[in-house]
């Protein structure tokens, strides 16, 4: 039953990214369109460009239904990780160039180092399956998968308005 309820939250929350991606893309637009102000590279782009190449390259030739699990969760917590490092970078050049507060920057910290050890601790109980692929093992991956999916949509919840203020 676990096993269903988190695979089901990993499904949820891919689609969340899906959805953050476009609305990634509108603010890469919206941002294009405003070259006066003058700013380092576009991380946002990068953050776009990274995500699309990532997810693609793992799912055009194959169906996710195809994907083992052991895939399936490499390719969520390496995307992940990707885009929280470059939504990172971009959260320290914003604040470099003023646009985040010190308090705004604590609490972004203290968000991303609960996905941090989220992604951790899922980390782990893929090393764990990749070792002993059995079906406890396989319950604990999902299981982890489900809480690090959920701690980086609470991070790109937090962060996303702050990326758009930026846009404007």
């Amino acid at each position: 039953m676990k096993v269903a309820i988190a695979r089901e939250n990993i499904r949820k929350h891919r689609m969340e990214i899906r959805l953050w991606l476009k609305e990634l893309k509108k603010l890469e637009a919206s941002t294009n369109n405003k070259k006066e102000k003058a700013m380092k590279p576009n991380r946002i782009a990068c953050i776009v460009v990274i995500f699309a190449v990532l997810f693609l390259s793992g799912c055009a030739g194959r169906q996710l239904s195809d994907m083992t699990t052991e895939e399936k969760a490499f390719k969520t917590l390496s995307t992940s990780l990707s885009l929280y490092n470059l939504t990172m970078e971009s959260v320290s050049d914003m604040q470099l160039d003023g646009f985040i507060s010190t308090e705004t920057r604590a609490r972004i910290n203290d968000i991303a180092g609960k996905y941090r050890l989220a992604h951790l601790a899922a980390s782990r109980a893929l090393y764990a399956y990749k070792s002993v692929a059995d079906a406890q093992n396989e319950q604990r991956l999902l299981v982890a998968i489900d809480e690090a999916s959920r701690a980086f949509t609470d991070f790109i919840e937090f962060v996303e308005p702050i990326l758009k203020e930026r846009a404007k």
